[in-house]
């Protein structure tokens, strides 16, 4: 398999949470049941509460 090019791209990506994911998911033995969309799912899934925690709030704009 391609795991090490693939877990660089998702960095380079700034995908981080995605990578720890799917990093996770491959040392799990029942995550092979899962079909390919359910897998895809929760590793955008992670992507977006990782990003969601991680992003910083919009700055605030003062009126001119």
């Amino acid at each position: 398999m391609l795991n090490t090019p693939t877990l660089e791209q998702l960095q380079a990506l700034k995908l981080a949470a995605m990578a720890t994911a799917w990093t996770e998911q491959q040392q799990q033995a029942e995550m092979t049941a899962l079909a390919f969309d359910e897998r895809f799912a929760l590793l955008v899934e992670a992507e977006w509460r990782g990003g969601r925690t991680n992003a910083s709030p919009a700055p605030c704009r003062t009126p001119s």
